[in-house]
C-alpha cells in the first residue's frame, strides 16, 4: 500500500492504494513544518490520518509527502512522526512544489506553479526542480487563492457570481451601446457569445450540481431582477415603449443562452434572426 500525501498550510490531500485504478482520497488539516510544531504534526496524523485509513498500518510500505515548508531541516519533524507510526514504510519528505511539478510534468521539462494559502513556481527539468525564485510567504504579499477564501464552496460562489458579472455587462453593454444599429449589435452578440461560452458552461456546472444549485440562485434571481431596467434603457433610446421592446429582449437573452450553453450556430441564428427583424421594424416604426 503507497500513501501519498499533497499538503498546503490549509489542508492536506492523502491518497493510498495498490494501484492507480482503485486510489481513495482522504484529507486532514494542512501540515506545515515551518509554522507547526512536531506535536501539532503528530496529533493532524494520529487524530486527524489514521482514524480514516482503512487498511492496518503495517501494510503501508511507502510514503510521498509533499507540502508547504518542507525544506531540511524542517523535514525531520515530518519524517519522525511518520516513522513512528507506520514503522514499514520507505517516506520520502519533499516541497509541495516539486510534487506539484511530478504531477504536472512527469519525465517532461516544464514549469509548474501552485496558487494556494501561498503561491509558488519554478523550472522543472524532468526530475527535480532546476530554478525558483524563493517566495516571499503568503503574509508579505504572494496570497494564494484560500488567502481569501476559508473553503471551496466560497470560491465556486464567487466564481459563479463573477460568471454572472461577465456576461451580464459584457451582452448589456453592447446592447445599450450599438441598439441604434441592431444589425451590428446583433453581429457584436455574436462574438460576445464565443468568447463567453466557457464562463457560461461554467455557471451551468454550478447551478445543475447538487451541492451549490440553491445556492446560487439568488444571483440568478438578482440578475432577472435587472432585466426590466435595461429593458426601459434600450426602449428610450429606441423611442417606444418598454412593452414593445421586451419580447425581443428576452429572446435576444434566450438565444444568447442557448448559443454559449451548446455553441450550436443553428440554435443561435433562427432565434437571433427573429430578434434582430422585429428590432429593425419596430425601430424603422418609431424612426
Amino acid at each position: 500500500m503507497i500513501l501519498i500525501a499533497d499538503s498546503g498550510s490549509t489542508k492536506t490531500d492523502w491518497c493510498y492504494g495498490t494501484e492507480i485504478s482503485n486510489c481513495k482520497i482522504i484529507q486532514t488539516k494542512g501540515i506545515n513544518p515551518f509554522h507547526q510544531s512536531a506535536e501539532k504534526i503528530e496529533s493532524i496524523i494520529c487524530q486527524g490520518l489514521i482514524p480514516q485509513l482503512g487498511f492496518p498500518l503495517e501494510r503501508c510500505t511507502a510514503i510521498y509527502f509533499y507540502g508547504a515548508g518542507c525544506l531540511p531541516p524542517k523535514t525531520e519533524s515530518i519524517i519522525h512522526v511518520l516513522q513512528n507510526n507506520f514503522p514499514e514504510a520507505d517516506i520520502a519528505v519533499d516541497t509541495d512544489l516539486l510534487g506539484a511539478a511530478r504531477a504536472l510534468c512527469k519525465d517532461n521539462a516544464g514549469i509548474a506553479c501552485i496558487l494556494g494559502t501561498g503561491s509558488n513556481s519554478c523550472l522543472y527539468d524532468g526530475k527535480q526542480i532546476i530554478q525558483n525564485i524563493s517566495p516571499l510567504g503568503y503574509i508579505l504579499g504572494d496570497e494564494g487563492i484560500y488567502y481569501y477564501f476559508d473553503t471551496k464552496e466560497e470560491i465556486v460562489l464567487a466564481c459563479a457570481e463573477e460568471a454572472i458579472s461577465r456576461i451580464e455587462q459584457g451582452a448589456f453593454s453592447i446592447a445599450l451601446e450599438d441598439i441604434k444599429d441592431v444589425a451590428n449589435m446583433m453581429n457584436h452578440l455574436g462574438t460576445l457569445a464565443d468568447e463567453l461560452s466557457p464562463v457560461m458552461r461554467f455557471l451551468v456546472s454550478v447551478c445543475v450540481s447538487q451541492e451549490y444549485g440553491n445556492k446560487v440562485k439568488p444571483y440568478l434571481v438578482q440578475l432577472a431582477g435587472r432585466y426590466p431596467y435595461y429593458t426601459k434603457k434600450i426602449a428610450e433610446i429606441l423611442g417606444c415603449t418598454a412593452a414593445e421592446v421586451e419580447p425581443y429582449v428576452h429572446l435576444s437573452i434566450l438565444a444568447l443562452n442557448n448559443y454559449m450553453i451548446f455553441n450550436e450556430r443553428a440554435l443561435f441564428l433562427p432565434q437571433i434572426e427573429a430578434a434582430k427583424k422585429g428590432l429593425m421594424q419596430l425601430a424603422k416604426r418609431k424612426g
